[in-house]
C-alpha cells in the first residue's frame, strides 16, 4: 500500500509471472530477503516487463519517441511504468547499441563537506545492448563533469567522450541525461539517468 501505483503495477505483473514458472504450484515459497539476483527473480522481472510493455505497441512507440529522457518520460507515462523500468526495456529493444546508466550522488559525509568539491556520482545500475568499447560497472565512480552538472541544470542532450584506460582514442556517444531527484527513507536523494 505504501508503494506508488506504478510500482504496484510492476509488482503485480512480477508476481503473476512467478505463477508461470515451472514448479510454482507444488512449491511453497516464503520471501524473507529480497534477492533480485536469483534467476527466477530475474526471469519474473523480464516477464513482468513484457506484460507491462507489450512488444506489439512498445517498439513502434519507442521508435517514435526516441531514446532520450523526454522520449522515456513519454513512454513511462503511456505505459504507467517507472522511468527506470521503461529505460531498461527501451535499451533492450533499441535498434542499435544503447546503454542505460543510473548514477546517484553519494551521501554527504564529513570528508565530502571538508573537501568542498561536488562529490562524483556513483553508478548504481547499468545495462547495455549492443557492442560498447568499455563496460560501465556498478558502484564505480563516475567523474564526467557533464553528468554532475546535470544535477544543477536538470537536463543534458549532446555528445560525450567515453574512453577506457586501454583505449588510445575516445569514443563519441550521443547522450541524453536528466536529474531525477527522489525520496528514500524520508530524505531527498539525487540521481541522474
Amino acid at each position: 500500500a505504501q508503494d506508488h501505483p506504478v510500482k504496484r503495477r510492476f509488482t503485480l505483473f512480477h508476481e503473476i509471472a512467478h505463477t508461470l514458472l515451472p514448479g510454482f504450484k507444488g512449491t511453497p515459497e516464503f520471501r524473507c530477503v529480497e534477492n533480485s539476483k536469483q534467476p527466477k527473480e530475474q526471469l519474473s522481472n523480464h516477464a513482468a516487463a513484457e506484460l507491462l510493455f507489450p512488444r506489439l505497441f512498445f517498439e513502434g512507440d519507442l521508435h517514435w519517441a526516441g531514446l532520450t529522457t523526454e522520449g522515456l518520460e513519454f513512454l513511462a507515462r503511456r505505459y504507467q511504468a517507472s522511468l527506470e523500468a521503461t529505460a531498461i526495456h527501451a535499451v533492450e529493444h533499441w535498434g542499435g547499441p544503447a546503454m542505460l546508466v543510473v548514477a546517484k550522488e553519494p551521501p554527504l559525509t564529513a570528508t565530502t563537506l571538508q573537501n568542498c568539491n561536488r562529490p562524483a556520482l556513483v553508478i548504481s545500475y547499468s545495462t547495455r545492448h549492443g557492442v560498447w568499447p568499455a563496460l560501465v560497472s556498478t558502484y564505480s565512480v563516475l567523474r564526467s563533469g557533464v553528468l554532475e552538472q546535470t544535477l544543477e541544470d536538470r537536463r543534458f542532450e549532446g555528445t560525450l567522450s567515453l574512453n577506457n584506460h586501454d583505449q588510445e582514442q575516445a569514443t563519441q556517444v550521443r547522450a541524453s541525461a536528466k536529474a531525477y531527484p527522489y525520496r528514500a527513507g524520508g530524505q531527498r536523494q539525487n540521481r541522474v539517468i
